[in-house]
């Protein structure tokens, strides 16, 4: 594995184009912010459902409080020489704020007063738990963390952190996931998020600008369009009424992006969430490659390559394309993009209220997308679709990137308007997880969890 920023170091900034769709031709519009107005319209509601009657307990889990005599006087305990284990003692620490409450490995002294986090020497956190399982337990007076991966062990500390245990109390659990590290094909885990935690973490993941907003339409990296609870990703399309920009009608989140975080080349990427479908909304999961080429000049076939895993405008159907962005500006849409390459749901009555599982699988030859394990479509990369003979891009590092956009009436966009469904948002899209896989020898990943949190202190 290697340093995200070794590879940055070699690559030019991404050039921050709006991704051309399904529905028609798209321009940058990223108006300044206008003269405040006097204006006596109410400010939307911004807590409208978009199904009324639909509450979502997807991430609901079972637990029980029991007494617990900590933290006061204990240690935390972990293997030695685990630093994923090490990693959840410190969200631990964190939230027990108790600056005595030190870290310490099992090859301390044993104690009567320890948290123990992962397969730890002690006897009670030795298990033969499967990867997919994970437990928060109270055994003795030892508070005790224990998986079968340290992807799930991660997932047993937030959710142990998500039930906000008071002094006095700890809450234990035993639960089996959908986690797996391996997936047909040869591919293992390499990266990830559950989403488990209190909020977006900014060493996985930054905010960005790939889609503009217009004057009716602003975007936000605020908490009521981009949050982290309930075990999801939620980010939210809303009627909003900003006092500074009396035109602002609407409000949806920046892109959610690895840029500068995580890139890849090749392998299988899995995401878990649903989807909003009416008219006027635009959810996406997509990536663009970091080629620098697009950059130079005198080549007029240089160029930056956006692969869609999916994007839905706003019919009960998802779409993958794979799109050209050259130097000059122009782009180059591939034929599939038009022709009949979508996955409909066959029982799609309740489907904004469903979760399904979206997946895209990269090689040196293909970029195929499935929906629930099953393949609806293969693009051949490794011949040129537009008749300039480079397709480079599409075999250089990419990031994944998260949108949901909405189409109001000052979009270049040619699809229907979210103005006739207003009453409909906000628009909901939930992210249970996202999971990637690589072969060993086929490709590289590029990493950086550097903390970039601070860059977000204003958010709100």
């Amino acid at each position: 594995m290697l340093k995200l920023k070794n590879l940055i170091a070699i690559l030019l900034a991404a050039v921050l184009l709006l991704g051309v769709a399904g529905c028609g031709e798209t321009k940058k519009n990223d108006p300044t912010e206008s003269t405040p107005q006097s204006d006596k319209r109410e400010p939307y509601k911004e807590e409208v459902f978009l199904t009324k009657d639909f509450i979502d307990t997807d991430g609901e889990f079972e637990f029980d409080t029991v007494d617990f005599k900590g933290p006061e006087g204990y240690v935390i305990v972990v293997p030695a020489g685990d630093s994923d284990a090490k990693k959840q003692a410190e969200k631990i620490k964190k939230y027990y704020s108790d600056a005595s409450l030190k870290i310490v490995t099992d090859k301390t002294t044993e104690t009567e007063k320890e948290i123990l986090v992962g397969n730890t020497n002690r006897s009670e956190s030795k298990n033969s738990f499967k990867e997919n399982e994970l437990r928060s337990a109270l055994v003795g007076e030892k508070l005790v963390f224990t998986a079968g991966h340290y992807v799930t062990l991660g997932v047993a500390v937030d959710k142990y952190i998500r039930t906000a245990p008071k002094k006095g109390k700890a809450s234990v659990f035993e639960l089996a996931t959908d986690f797996t590290a391996t997936v047909p094909g040869g591919y293992t885990y390499v990266w990830g998020d559950e989403f488990e935690g209190s909020d977006v973490d900014f060493t996985k993941w930054s905010f960005g600008k790939h889609m503009s907003g217009t004057t009716k339409m602003e975007i936000s990296y605020d908490k009521n369009v981009i949050d982290v609870n309930d075990g999801r990703l939620k980010l939210h399309g809303l009627r909003y009424y900003n006092p500074k920009r009396s035109e602002t009608e609407f409000r949806v989140p920046y892109s959610v992006a690895t840029q500068n975080k995580m890139h890849y080349l090749y392998g299988y990427v899995e995401i878990r969430c649903r989807l909003p479908f009416f008219q006027g909304v635009w959810p996406s999961f997509w990536a663009k490659s970091s080629d620098p080429n697009i950059k130079v000049e005198g080549d007029p076939n240089s160029f930056m390559a956006e692969l869609d895993i999916f994007e839905v405008f706003g019919k009960k159907l998802v779409q993958p394309g794979i799109i050209k962005w050259y130097g000059d500006g122009k782009s180059s849409i591939s034929a599939d993009y038009i022709n009949i390459n979508y996955w409909s749901f066959e029982d799609n009555e309740k489907i904004e209220t469903e979760y399904h599982t979206y997946g895209c699988e990269w090689t040196p030859e293909h970029f195929a997308v499935s929906v629930d394990g099953e393949v609806y479509y293969t693009f051949d990369i490794t011949k040129t679709y537009d008749g300039r003979e480079n397709m480079s891009s599409f075999h250089e590092p990419i990031y994944l990137i998260f949108n949901n956009h909405l189409f109001p009436e000052d979009s270049h966009m040619s699809c229907p308007r979210i103005e006739n469904n207003a009453d409909l948002l906000p628009s909901c899209y939930y992210i249970d997880y996202i999971r990637l896989y690589q072969k060993d020898g086929v490709g590289s990943l590029y990493t950086d969890y550097t903390d970039d949190s601070a860059l977000y202190a204003d958010r709100k």
